[in-house]
């Protein structure tokens, strides 16, 4: 009760928790950009297992129901919201300058993604992702994750061939999204994308559809939590046939599920890994990221056969 009644309003979704019985008080996010520094410095005092301030307590409380290992927060910035993510200290390189990048170049291939800024810091830089389900502090989506609709507690070998994939996210999208149905098209895309890209940390709730009031149907959400993680060839759901393991076979082996002949699916992966193979590039055009942390990331970024 006190961990939905401390976050409502704040998580994803139009769900708000109050002990009225008539109404709910709407709570205002008072973090601003004038804020970003001492709420860095106090991420770094977080991490380290130092005191901090009751007041950065109550700052990063504005972050807390949004899920994810990495410390973040909410800032508002006239009448849009958004999230706060911070680099940590043992990070192997700029995350947040990557994921900045990373989510250019996907919309660069029509990916719709969240919109996104770098904004630096004293103590460092924070990426500034815009909240895509509200408006001037209210709801206005019900956001469903993929993690909700799948409902798999246990997932076996079988199921990332199957049900616990990808494809089956596309199955709902062609079932259920109305004059939508071409964003099965875009999921594939993406997961092409982060295969190229290496985003193993494709897991269940970094996919989501939207509820949209006016249309009252589902979408699929703009793309979010885009960053190269690791060269493992292994994802958090399932890519094909031979499941959550990256190869161009694999994401060639369901293209029928996303409504894609195959001549259309490698097409599609052929421009995608094409314009991915010039990623130095465009992480240093998008976000200016050190020569360090490309070299970094040559360990990271996978090449897929």
């Amino acid at each position: 009760m006190e961990f939905l009644l401390t976050g409502s309003g704040y998580g994803v979704g139009a769900l708000v928790f109050s002990l009225s019985r008539s109404a709910s008080k709407h709570k205002t996010n008072k973090n601003t950009l004038a804020d970003l520094a001492l709420l860095d410095q106090a991420k770094d005092d977080l991490l380290a297992n130092k005191a901090i301030s009751n007041e950065a307590k109550k700052a990063f409380e504005f972050g807390q129901s949004m899920g994810g290992a990495r410390p973040k927060t909410s800032v508002q910035i006239g009448s849009k919201l958004y999230l706060a993510k911070f680099n940590r200290h043992d990070d192997l390189f700029n995350l947040v300058r990557a994921e900045h990048a990373a989510m250019c170049m996907a919309k660069e291939l029509g990916i719709r993604c969240a919109n996104n800024q770098i904004h630096e810091t004293e103590n460092g830089d924070v990426l500034l992702v815009e909240r895509f389900d509200v408006s001037a502090g209210l709801p206005t989506h019900h956001f469903l994750s993929a993690n909700s609709l799948l409902q798999k507690p246990k997932v076996a070998m079988s199921d990332l061939a199957t049900y616990y994939s990808y494809a089956e996210l596309a199955e709902f999208i062609r079932h259920h999204t109305g004059e939508f149905a071409n964003d099965a098209t875009e999921l594939y895309k993406r997961m092409v994308f982060n295969v190229m890209i290496g985003n193993t940390d494709d897991h269940s709730r970094n996919h989501a559809f939207l509820y949209q009031f006016a249309d009252k149907t589902w979408r699929l959400s703009p793309a979010y939590d885009i960053t190269p993680i690791n060269n493992s060839k292994q994802h958090g759901i399932g890519l094909g046939d031979d499941g959550r393991y990256a190869s161009i076979d694999n994401l060639l082996s369901q293209a029928k599920r996303f409504g894609l002949n195959s001549s259309q699916a490698i097409r599609i992966i052929t421009e995608i890994k094409n314009y991915t193979s010039q990623w130095p590039e465009y992480f240093k055009r998008f976000s200016n990221i050190s020569d360090i942390d490309i070299q970094r990331l040559e360990s990271v970024i996978p090449d897929i056969e």
